[in-house]
């Protein structure tokens, strides 16, 4: 997924805890061009992270309950064990994806549910341009 997203000119930034360094290092092999944020980001900087994002994709875990309640487009991997019913984000863009093992889901399944912020229109003298601008 990190090279997708970095074919689309975004740069894939990676956070958790330490107990993620295994995944994470996987991540960044697969993609060398993303940042690896594990174990050196507060709460207070996933939140900074969260509201400039074009997206977030990841398991049943806070980071991710944090993006979807701060409005950043979330999608959250689900297998078997999380019950959507209880678990899934809550937030204005939030999704989310179940299979019976993560294993099994695929990366265009992912693509094709991940929902984007729609990037501002940028006029001929590199200025966003129009209605679409946050600011």
């Amino acid at each position: 997924m990190g090279r997708r997203l970095a074919d689309r000119g975004l740069t894939p930034v990676v956070v958790g805890t330490e107990a993620d360094r295994d995944a994470a290092q996987a991540i960044v092999r697969d993609c060398p061009w993303a940042v690896d944020l594990v174990g050196r980001t507060s709460l207070a900087q996933l939140a900074s992270l969260a509201r400039r994002a074009e997206g977030a994709v990841g398991n049943d875990t806070g980071p991710i309950f944090l993006t979807a309640a701060l409005g950043c487009p979330t999608l959250m991997i689900m297998s078997h064990h999380t019950d959507p019913a209880r678990s899934a984000p809550w937030g204005p863009d939030a999704t989310w994806i179940k299979v019976l093992d993560l294993a099994d889901l695929g990366v265009d399944a992912v693509e094709t549910a991940l929902r984007l912020r729609p990037k501002p229109d940028i006029g001929p003298d590199g200025e966003p341009d129009g209605g679409n601008v946050t600011v």
